[in-house]
């Protein structure tokens, strides 16, 4: 029995002991996500007193605050384009020229480094690399963009032959969005002939037939040879002369048993003028 017993505290501890383990990393997981946090924020905090003092013209203390903000391990492409225009105010070149391509290799979609990129080649005298960037700027730039013109005439000035390029190419994406708004304004009246159709349609079902074949008209001006209100507007032509002609047999009929001999046969005579009787 004490045998068993030993063997049941044995038990106990080494559950004990796992169960202080997985404890313990839990703890230790959370205090590093904590500090990490921490690490990220204060880093934060160091680029933007950085970059205050950038724009105050303090360039030995802004590269102080983005170096700890770097070595804190903030990394994002605003940080690297501050640096890089940092470093190309101070006059350090291929430093300014790393952090603003490390700013465009972070994040392609951040568009400052890419004007930023261009401007520099430009100033050190490469037109090949400034030519490059500034096109890519001007490619990533959305409808709106203020800096997209700019771009543009620094593109120009490069290469005079990129003033055919843009003139050919703004006309084609023109004539593609006058040709998008002639298709919106074609479903747009399909679509209010469609409805005018089906308002038609109602009232031809109510036999309300004058007011049908109203509507039908207004539908043929919008589409004039749209074959299902043409074969709609003949079948309510077609059935108002049957209710017409209907009428005059009823009236004939009243007649001829009234004994009016003479007013049935001008009643008949006028079924005999109408379109149906003459086509059947």
């Amino acid at each position: 029995m004490l045998t068993s017993y030993k063997r049941d505290m044995g038990k106990l501890k080494i559950r004990l002991v796992a169960f202080l383990f997985v404890l313990s990393f839990v703890t230790f997981q959370n205090n590093s996500s904590a500090d990490v946090q921490t690490k990220e924020l204060t880093a934060e905090d160091y680029r933007i007193q950085a970059f205050a003092e950038q724009q105050k013209g303090q360039y030995l203390e802004a590269l102080t605050l983005y170096t700890k903000a770097e070595d804190l391990g903030l990394r994002n492409a605003l940080l690297f384009n501050d640096l890089g225009i940092l470093y190309e105010h101070i006059g350090l070149t291929n430093k300014a020229e790393h952090y603003y391509l490390k700013a465009t290799h972070i994040d392609a979609s951040y568009l400052p480094a890419y004007t930023n990129l261009g401007y520099f080649y430009k100033k050190i005298g490469n037109k090949e690399k400034a030519l490059r960037y500034f096109l890519l700027r001007y490619e990533l730039s959305d409808s709106g963009d203020i800096w997209a013109d700019k771009v543009k005439a620094e593109i120009i000035t490069i290469d005079a032959r990129y003033k055919e390029k843009f003139y050919l190419k703004e006309l084609k994406e023109f004539e593609q969005e006058l040709e998008e708004r002639s298709r919106e304004r074609f479903e747009e009246r399909i679509k209010h002939s469609h409805d005018l159709f089906q308002k038609g349609q109602e009232l031809y079902a109510q036999k309300q037939y004058e007011q049908a074949i109203a509507v039908y008209n207004q539908a043929l001006k919008i589409t004039p040879e749209n074959p299902k209100v043409i074969r709609a507007m003949a079948q309510v032509h077609a059935d108002k002369e049957t209710m017409a002609v209907e009428l005059i047999k009823k009236n004939a009929l009243e007649l001829l048993e009234a004994g009016d001999y003479l007013s049935a046969r001008n009643e008949i005579q006028k079924i005999l003028a109408t379109k149906q009787y003459n086509s059947e």
